[in-house]
C-alpha cells in the first residue's frame, strides 16, 4: 500500500500526540471522518511504526526505491506464492494480492485465470440493518479493539462456533461467499437431485485449534432441525470433552450467533454457568454479539467458504455418507497458519466496522 505524503505526516503527528499506540492513530483519524477512512482500518501496527521510523531513520517521508526498473514476471515462484496466500485466504481480491506480493495486477490476473485457471464465485445474501444493529456493531467493534489492545492474548482464547448446511445437491445457502476455486461446485459434474443435507457444527480458535466436524443426526444418521436440546447435548456431549482433552476449558471464551436456539433462557443459563459471565459472547448474554454479523465470525467470513469449494470436488459425493467423509476429510487438512490467518483478520474488520459506522464493509474487502 502506498501512502501519501499527507497521511504520513498526519500518522506522525497522531502517533505522538496519543503516546506512540497505533490503535489510538486509528481510531483518531477514524473519528476525525478524514478522507482515509478506507485506508486507515487496513493499516497494522507494523505500517504505522515503519512510517515513524522511516522519518528518523531517513529524514524523509519519500519513498526510497532502489535504482532501475521493477518487472513483474510469470514464474512458478510467483504461482506458488499466489497458490498459498489463496490457500490460506480464498476470498482474496486480485488487487490485494497484487499489492501485498509486489506482483502488477495485470500480472496477478493473468496468473490466476490463465496458469492456475482460478475463477471468481460470489453469492452475497444481506440482511436488512437498522440504526440500532449498526451501533450495536460499532458498540461490539470498539469493546473488541479495547480488550485486544489491553490483552495479546485475548483474540487467541476466542472460540468461534457456528453451524452449516451441505446438500448433496451442492446447494449452497450461506450469507456471505467468495472464493477462488479451479471449478465451480454447481456444476462440476451431474449433482444428485435430491434435497438431502447434512449439518455441520464447528468450532475454531487459536489455541483450541479446529474443534470438529459434529453433525447434527438423530441415531439413524438422518439430519435434525436444530433445537435448544439437541444443540445443548452436542456442546455437553461433544464441544466440552474436547476443551478438556486440549487443555483450553478454563481460558477458552466461546463464541455463538444469535440463533434463537442457541440464545433460548436455558441454553444461555447453561452457557453461563459453564464459561461464565465473561467468556460467554452471544445474544442475550453480558458480552453481547451484534445481530446481522457473520462478516465477523471468521467460520462464515472464511471457513465455510474455503470448505465447500473442497468438499463438492474430487471426489463430488454422491451420498450423505460420502458428503460426511469429505467433510471430515477437508477438515482434517485445515493447519494452524490458516486458522490463526484467519482469526487474526478480524483485527481489519473491527476497524472497517468502526469506518463504515456500522455498516457492512465487504464491497471494500472484495474490490
Amino acid at each position: 500500500m502506498v501512502l501519501s505524503i499527507e497521511l504520513k505526516m498526519t500518522i506522525i503527528e497522531a502517533y505522538f500526540e496519543n503516546g506512540r499506540s497505533p490503535a489510538r492513530v486509528r481510531r483518531l483519524l477514524l473519528s476525525r471522518g478524514s478522507k482515509w477512512s478506507t485506508v486507515v482500518p487496513t493499516l497494522s501496527n507494523e505500517q504505522i511504526k515503519r512510517v515513524v521510523n522511516q522519518l528518523q531513520t531517513n529524514y524523509t517521508l519519500k519513498k526510497i526505491s532502489p535504482p532501475g526498473r521493477s518487472r513483474s514476471v510469470i514464474s512458478n515462484k510467483n504461482l506458488d506464492r499466489i497458490k498459498k496466500k489463496l490457500e490460506l485466504s480464498p476470498r482474496r481480491s486480485v488487487r490485494s494480492l497484487s499489492r501485498e506480493l509486489g506482483i502488477s495486477k495485470t500480472t496477478t490476473w493473468r496468473m490466476l485465470r490463465k496458469e492456475l485457471k482460478k475463477f471468481p464465485y460470489k453469492i452475497q445474501l444481506r440482511e436488512k440493518q437498522t440504526p440500532v444493529t449498526k451501533e450495536k456493531r460499532v458498540d461490539f467493534a470498539n469493546f473488541m479493539s479495547d480488550r485486544i489492545e489491553s490483552d495479546k492474548n485475548f483474540l487467541q482464547h476466542i472460540l468461534f462456533s457456528d453451524e452449516a448446511h451441505f446438500h448433496l445437491s451442492g446447494y449452497v445457502n450461506r450469507q456471505n461467499m467468495r472464493f477462488w476455486g479451479s471449478e465451480n461446485p454447481h456444476d462440476s459434474v451431474e449433482a444428485p437431485k435430491t434435497r438431502a443435507r447434512v449439518t455441520v457444527f464447528v468450532a475454531l480458535g487459536q489455541d483450541a485449534g479446529l474443534i470438529g466436524p459434529y453433525f447434527f443426526e438423530d441415531k439413524e444418521g438422518v439430519a435434525e432441525t436444530i433445537k435448544t436440546d439437541n444443540y445443548i447435548k452436542l456442546i455437553k456431549g461433544k464441544l466440552i470433552p474436547a476443551l478438556k482433552r486440549k487443555g483450553n476449558i478454563k481460558k477458552c471464551i466461546f463464541q455463538q450467533d444469535g440463533a434463537p436456539p442457541h440464545c433460548s433462557r436455558v441454553a444461555i443459563d447453561w452457557l453461563t454457568e459453564k464459561f461464565g459471565e465473561e467468556r460467554l459472547i452471544s445474544r442475550n448474554s453480558k458480552f453481547l454479539w451484534p445481530p446481522y454479523s457473520p462478516d465477523l465470525n471468521p467460520l462464515d467470513f472464511y471457513f465455510w467458504g474455503y470448505l465447500k469449494s473442497k468438499v463438492y470436488t474430487n471426489p463430488y459425493p454422491r451420498t450423505v455418507d460420502e458428503l460426511k467423509l469429505n467433510i471430515r476429510r477437508e477438515c482434517r487438512k485445515i493447519g494452524k497458519i490458516q486458522i490463526s490467518s484467519a482469526i487474526n483478520n478480524l483485527n481489519s474488520r473491527l476497524q472497517y466496522v468502526l469506518a463504515k459506522k456500522g455498516g457492512y464493509f465487504e464491497q471494500i474487502l472484495n474490490y
